[in-house]
């Protein structure tokens, strides 16, 4: 089957082995006593732990003014001030314990499901997006301060050290924390990895992701010194979560936390995954509440993220979080490159068919942009002895830097405007090329080929540009579509429409459905099509939301009530609603087009 996403739920039904057409109906996660999620990890690691065992936890409380009820264990537990998360390392009985709280939502363990997005290390840019012509032209991203999450950032570096926010209220190296944030001597940021205050990252070239991210934003201008990033003036907050190959989800959710507290307009996201995370999206969107607009990369799988992929053992995936999730603060960025194509390495041109080179993700729901993300030269830690302290790299990682730049040009120019706005600007202002072609490495899987093939792959069908943005129309650029589920159209028994890749690749119904009763559902479409069908339990807030026990065998999908997914265009699926409440059904078109006929009833 392809790769996709049934060979992910063959390993999610206990004793199941999953074929072509099969149905698939999930468990649903543990709760706590208390009504909490836990989980499948939890769960599990409970149902053998010893009692002496220990489990680093991510408890989520229903409000910030809850998180107290936390020191009550006497753990050490660490809490969020902007967000209503703690972290603790608890037994068995104080996880139990803490599950039956009320104002307890979820416990999750910490995890490992984020991935830094840079391809192969490998000049366009700046230029290219007309930053350069803003910034002669008076427009700098003064007032600005754009927080990098990254793997830390050289705050030594000589095209950096003057585009380093520093923190007003603190005084360094006086191992006071003077302005009483809860981080000693946090002069330019944070060091979230090894809890420190110094966010430089770790040695290695591939830990100069952040330094090459920052440079993109902000390298100083008009130093006579290496480059000009595109935000000359705009200001780097260092955020340190990561190496080059472990990106934990709760170092990611404390630095969140920090640049909400500490005056971030902007936070870079130069990484994700294929795992949803509750956690992660709360603090995204409770990000967007404080006025903070986050730009993130869409990955480099070369796959559709409005299609299910995973295939683990090449690293491709899709859908890709954070980039995918359905917030109106986020930016999801593609790369392209200087012919105004999406990205494929150009490094490995002659070597390879160009087809077998393209690395960047797309998808004309859930990507806004396209951004410069080939041969993109930028500041880093290492000296290579060709040119020390600079480096050319591809990959939606390099894009993204790109974009949140822009943010900062328009937001110093127009200090009201909104995250909303900011995004809807910078959509109203793309340049839309008749180059921009899409090229896959994946096209022998997913049967769109192997020749260039254009089409809508992104909301904007664009690639940025800065200049255009400063002035362009904050009329809103994402309005909702039916093919997410906070677009879903009702159905009564029966619906028919027609899903079309790559423009309208899934369409999502809802209809409330009774506790206990048993349903089924089908879905008909033409003949050579290929259509698969979803079941989503009420409260999901994404399609394709696929936490991590979606990925682990034998364990639950938590939001997923029943799929089916065989390479042809009927498909059906039966399932026991185990809630009453709003049940979504989602069709799929796997790279086709066809009409089809959705069907519900009960059995």
């Amino acid at each position: 089957m392809r790769g996709r996403l049934l060979v992910l739920l063959a390993c999610l039904v206990a004793s199941a082995v999953l074929l072509p057409g099969s149905v698939v109906t999930t468990s649903s996660a543990t709760a706590g006593s208390g009504g909490a999620t836990l989980s499948s990890t939890v769960a599990k690691w409970l149902s053998s732990a010893s009692a002496t065992s220990t489990l680093k936890a991510i408890v989520t409380f229903d409000s910030t003014s809850s998180l107290a009820r936390i020191d009550t264990l006497g753990v050490g537990a660490t809490k969020l001030s902007s967000l209503p998360i703690a972290f603790a390392t608890l037994t068995p009985a104080q996880v139990r314990t803490v599950a039956a709280w009320p104002e307890v939502v979820s416990v999750w363990h910490d995890q490992q499901n984020k991935f830094i997005l840079d391809e192969s290390v490998a000049l366009i840019g700046a230029d290219k997006v007309r930053a350069g012509t803003g910034l002669k032209r008076g427009y700098t991203g003064a007032g600005v301060n754009v927080a990098v999450i990254d793997t830390g950032v050289d705050t030594t570096h000589r095209d950096l050290i003057n585009s380093l926010w520093t923190n007003p209220g603190e005084i360094a190296a006086n191992h006071i924390d003077d302005d009483g944030n809860g981080y000693v001597d946090d002069v330019h940021g944070w060091d979230f990895y090894d809890k420190d205050k110094n966010p430089r990252p770790a040695s290695g070239k591939a830990n100069s992701h952040g330094t090459h991210v920052s440079g993109i934003i902000a390298a100083e201008r008009d130093n006579a010194t290496g480059i000009s990033g595109v935000c000359g003036d705009c200001q780097i907050m260092a955020l340190r979560i990561a190496t080059a190959r472990q990106v934990p989800l709760s170092t990611e959710l404390k630095a969140i936390d920090y640049a909400i507290d500490n005056g971030a307009d902007v936070v870079n996201m130069s990484f994700g995954g294929p795992v949803w995370s509750a956690a992660e999206r709360s603090a995204i969107k409770r990000a967007g509440n404080h006025g903070i607009l986050v730009v993130a990369a869409a990955a480099n799988s070369s796959l559709d993220n409005d299609i299910d992929y995973y295939d683990f053992e090449r690293g491709n995936f899709a859908p890709n979080y954070p980039s995918s999730y359905a917030l109106d603060n986020i930016v999801a960025v593609a790369a392209s490159n200087d012919r105004d194509q999406y990205g494929w390495s150009s490094q490995c041109q002659g070597d390879l068919p160009i087809w077998r080179c393209a690395f960047t993700s797309w998808g004309h729901d859930s990507v806004d942009v396209a951004a410069p993300g080939v041969d993109i030269l930028s500041t880093v830690t290492f000296n290579d002895g060709t040119f020390p302290g600079y480096d050319v790299w591809d990959g939606t990682s390099m894009a993204t830097p790109m974009v949140a730049g822009i943010a900062g040009l328009v937001l110093s120019e127009n200090p009201g405007f909104s995250p909303v706005d900011v995004k809807s600007a910078i959509m109203n202002a793309v340049d839309q090329p008749n180059a921009l072609k899409l090229l896959s490495s994946n096209g022998r899987v997913t049967g769109i080929g192997t020749k260039p093939i254009a089409g809508h792959f992104t909301r904007t069908q664009g690639r940025v540009n800065a200049l255009a943005a400063l002035t362009a129309s904050t009329s809103n650029a994402t309005p909702v579509t039916d093919g997410g589920i906070d677009g879903a159209r009702s159905i009564d028994v029966r619906r028919s429409d027609r899903v079309s890749w790559p423009a309208d690749v899934n369409d999502v119904y809802e209809k409330r459905l009774v506790d206990g009763r048993r349903y089924r559902v089908t879905v008909n479409g033409g003949a050579g099509a290929d259509l698969d069908l979803f079941v989503w339990k009420p409260g999901t807030k994404d399609i394709f939301q696929f936490a991590i026990g979606c990925f682990l065998r034998h364990e639950p999908c938590p939001a997923l009530a029943g799929a089916s997914l065989g390479p042809h265009a009927d498909e059906a699926t039966t399932f026991t609603a185990r809630r009453t409440g709003v049940f979504y059904i989602q069709v799929n078109s796997w790279y086709s087009h066809s009409r089809y006929a959705v069907k519900i009833r009960k059995v």
